[in-house]
């Protein structure tokens, strides 16, 4: 598959980052994901809430597998 001209992307191997921000939410600079939650440092982050016709949120549990938050429910 090529995603912005990379083939053969390992989505497992990938580094991600986020964006560090202050009390303001004016960006900081960048970080490791791993390393920014393990130093519990504020960054940029998002949410998706799902709802059916009924008016009922979808809420998914979070894998064992996972390396942070493992198994609570997530939105």
């Amino acid at each position: 598959m090529a995603i912005h001209g990379f083939k053969d992307l390992n989505f497992a191997s990938m580094v991600e980052y986020v964006i560090l921000v202050n009390e303001n939410d004016e960006p900081q600079g960048l970080m490791e994901k791993m390393e920014a939650h393990e130093k519990a440092l504020l960054h940029r982050a998002f949410s998706v809430f799902l709802f059916d016709s009924e008016g009922r949120m979808l809420i998914h549990q979070r894998a064992m597998e996972r390396p942070t938050w493992k198994r609570p429910h997530a939105g």
